[in-house]
């Protein structure tokens, strides 16, 4: 199923990380497959900006950014969350 998503990206320097979690998303399960795919193009101020997704708590998306360009000012952005839950344990 298909989720849109809103979070921010903040200031960050270049090739740095950050985290944005606990975004609340019903129905998602510990240890679903996500796939996060952007809405449209980035704007020019998180241009190379990469977003990865994952959940460890039931209900909770934990995104994870790294910036491979230049030092970005941050801003507000969408995806949609791709989540292929296959209902199989992690051991």
């Amino acid at each position: 199923r298909r989720v849109r998503v809103d979070f921010t990206v903040p200031v960050m320097a270049v090739n740095a990380g950050a985290e944005v979690g606990d975004i609340a998303v019903t129905g998602l399960t510990t240890n679903a497959v996500i796939t996060l795919s952007q809405r449209g193009p980035y704007n020019s101020s998180v241009a190379g900006v990469k977003a990865n997704a994952y959940c460890s708590t039931a209900g909770q998306l934990h995104i994870d950014l790294q910036n491979a360009g230049t030092t970005i000012s941050g801003s507000t952005m969408s995806a949609y969350a791709m989540i292929h839950d296959f209902n199989i344990p992690v051991a």
